[in-house]
Order: C-alpha cells, then structure tokens, then sequence
C-alpha cells in the first residue's frame, strides 16, 4: 500500500474523514509525486465540512493528550 493510501485509510479509521489517494489519478511512473499528499473533495454541504474541521479538531486534541501521556517524546 502506497503512502498516500496508507494515510488516507489512516485519517478515515483515527480521525473520521475521509480523503482520496491521489495517487489513483497518477501513471504507474509518476504515482510516486503523490505520496506525501491527501485529496479532499469540497463538493459537500457547509455542515459536512464544519463537522469535518469539528473531527479534525477532536482528533488533533486527543494527538496531543497522547504525546503529554507519554511524556512529549513519542514513547511510551
């Protein structure tokens, strides 16, 4: 599974939104360019995007509370 993929699963299951590979949309050759980024699609209703940026809060809160937990350092 490619990075992209990789993440955008990752943010779907941890944080509850959803964002599309862009590396669906490269040639074999070129897949590579896309790793390090996440597609979102904007062609939703305001209240869909609210509750988004609402879970993204939520799930940035919950990162940080887990760093203070383990001492800052990534560790357990």
């Amino acid at each position: 599974m490619s990075r992209d993929w990789a993440f955008c699963r990752f943010m779907t299951l941890e944080a509850g939104v959803a964002a599309i590979p862009p590396s669906a949309f490269y040639k074999e050759g070129h897949k590579k360019l896309a790793e390090n980024h996440a597609r979102f699609a904007f062609c939703k209703a305001d209240e869909s995007i609210l509750e988004a940026k609402t879970r993204f809060g939520r799930w940035k809160k919950e990162g940080e509370r887990e760093r203070e937990d383990d001492g800052g350092d990534g560790k357990a």
